[in-house]
Order: C-alpha cells, then sequence, then structure tokens
C-alpha cells in the first residue's frame, strides 16, 4: 500500500509540475530544436548562417549605379546619369553618424570641386526637413520623402555611401568610421589620376 501511495503523489507531482501549458512549450521547444537541426545539417550552404559572410545588399562595388533625377533642396535638378564621377551618401537627420560624417564629406566636396567630381546627399527621412545649414554646402542635398531613391539603392542603415564612376559603383561605406575619410580619398585620388593621364 506504502508503494502504491508513493506512485501516486509521484504521478500527481508529475501532473502538477507538467500543466498542459509546460508540456506544450516542452513539444514546441523539442520540435523547434530538431527542426533547426535538420536545417544545419541538411539545408544548402547559401541559406544557412554558420560562419558565411553574405555580401551587402545590391548595388554594390563594381555594379552599375541606378540613374536618377532629383530636386534639390535649393530648388535645381540633380541628374545622375551615371557619366563622371559622383560621391553620392545617403543620411539621416535622426542619426547621429550622420551628423558626424558631414564635415568630412564637406571638406571633401570642396578639396575636389575643381576636379569634375560630384557630390550629393541623400535625405532619407521624410519625418524631419533637411538641417538648414545644408543650404550652403558645395553639393547637392535632396530629401527623398517617398523612399524611391532609398529602394533604388537599398539603403537598410545609414550613413550609406556611393563613389560611382563612369555608371560603375567604385566603392561603398556603410556607417561612419574615422578612417573613412581617408579610404574615399584615396579612390579619389586614384580617379582624378587616371583621368589625368
Amino acid at each position: 500500500m506504502h508503494l502504491l501511495g508513493t506512485l501516486q503523489w509521484t504521478r500527481h507531482a508529475y501532473d502538477t509540475l507538467l500543466s498542459a501549458p509546460v508540456k506544450r512549450l516542452l513539444i514546441v521547444a523539442v520540435i523547434v530544436l530538431a527542426v533547426s537541426l535538420g536545417y544545419r545539417t541538411y539545408g544548402s550552404p547559401e541559406t544557412g548562417t554558420g560562419s558565411l559572410t553574405l555580401p551587402q545588399p545590391s548595388p554594390n562595388t563594381d555594379e552599375p549605379a541606378p540613374s536618377f533625377e532629383a530636386d534639390q533642396r535649393d530648388g535645381g535638378s540633380f541628374d545622375f546619369s551615371g557619366e563622371g564621377t559622383y560621391v553620392l551618401a545617403f543620411w539621416s537627420t535622426l542619426n547621429k553618424d550622420t551628423a558626424d560624417a558631414r564635415p568630412e564629406f564637406d571638406r571633401l566636396a570642396r578639396d575636389y570641386a575643381s576636379k569634375d567630381i560630384s557630390f550629393a546627399a541623400v535625405y532619407v527621412s521624410n519625418v524631419l526637413s533637411v538641417p538648414e545649414d545644408e543650404m550652403e554646402v558645395p553639393y547637392a542635398v535632396m530629401q527623398d520623402g517617398s523612399g524611391e531613391l532609398t529602394a533604388m539603392y537599398n539603403v537598410k542603415r545609414v550613413p550609406r555611401l556611393f563613389l560611382v564612376h563612369d555608371g560603375t559603383i567604385e566603392m561603398v561605406q556603410n556607417g561612419y568610421y574615422a578612417q573613412n575619410e581617408k579610404s574615399l580619398r584615396e579612390e579619389l585620388d586614384r580617379i582624378v589620376e587616371e583621368n589625368a593621364t
């Protein structure tokens, strides 16, 4: 009788500890674990996560740059036809890295103004307008309130910068880092040198 009472108590404790919601949760966890193990074991390497480094979203380096025409903040029109050399930056007024990148971008635009290199900044936010101090800058300023340019260039985070030479993307910079200006300047100097010969 003592053994039967112990078994009944154990069964009651088991049922109490593993109530219906807990049982369902355990079943779901086991299923998810089995599916993920199967996926990692039998899935194709292109879709796994593992240690693969996935490419940046297109357009990217060595790809054609999408052409566009857009209205500038000052009322003019900016024609990005692909011919020539362009530095195109996507920014947001809501982003600290954009504010950090602007002085360098301004400096580069002034330094290369006489070398047939066009600079342009596209503000991706439709929430706030382009900052007033962007009115007197040596580059075109546009606001992409509709998101058309942002989608065309597949901008997922800002700042994102493209260096385009004769319709081909030569360099893409994602985010803002202190060494960005140096590496961009090196590429611009290379293009200027190429054009001079």
